[in-house]
């Protein structure tokens, strides 16, 4: 039988599979958030007693004295299915109501566009206006590998942005790494952060968080 157990210990969180699982799924966040006096619940996924998957639920206010759960890039499974899905959903149904929660919201990130799991049957989609708020994670990332020679990473860029590069270096913009005193250097990136979100149009969590 499919189901959630509660850990409030990380020596009894099991990685799944040794999963390389996103930061917004550790242990680790959920003690951030806590730090920040948000309430969090930590969830192992069993099918009997194998751990199948777990997840991490961060508390958000919403009006007057109501509250929603979210799971950041979560929940984190070693497989999918239908019955795994309805689980899981009765499952958080059944802890959000014991702690009068409005609803919870989860990401659904392991589920990729060739899945066929129908999830809009047992689900709601999200409003598309959510996707800029502060607390939750973006839909796509993009990662670029720092080893090698300047010139490699460069080369294997696409055409454009190796273009926006090289024009940037005209321009006299500089690339420093910064490996000490980086508190020093936090008002610099909380002002970028700012003209960034009023240029793209998201919302931004408070200057605490980032610290």
């Amino acid at each position: 039988m499919i189901h959630l157990k509660e850990i409030t210990n990380e020596k009894d969180f099991v990685e799944v599979n040794g999963q390389n699982i996103p930061l917004t799924q550790t242990f680790a966040y959920g003690l951030i958030q806590k730090r920040m006096s948000r309430n969090i619940k930590n969830f192992q996924i069993l099918n009997d007693k194998s751990v199948i998957g777990s997840v991490l639920i961060v508390e958000y206010p919403l009006f007057r004295s109501l509250t929603y759960w979210y799971a950041p890039y979560g929940p984190i499974l070693s497989n999918v299915s239908e019955e795994i899905i309805l689980s899981i959903k009765s499952g958080l149904t059944m802890w959000a109501k014991k702690n009068n929660v409005a609803f919870v919201r989860l990401d659904f990130t392991f589920i990729d566009s060739n899945n066929s799991i129908p999830l809009k049957k047992y689900f709601t989609e999200s409003l598309p206006p959510s996707i800029v708020g502060a607390y939750f994670q973006p839909r796509d990332e993009w990662y670029t590998a720092i080893s090698g020679t300047p010139e490699e990473i460069l080369s294997a860029m696409h055409s454009k942005t190796r273009y926006s590069v090289r024009l940037a270096e005209k321009k006299g913009i500089k690339t420093v790494l910064i490996d000490k005193d980086l508190a020093k250097k936090l008002p610099a990136f909380l002002e970028l952060m700012k003209q960034t979100s009023v240029l793209k149009g998201f919302a931004l969590h408070n200057n605490d968080y980032f610290k």
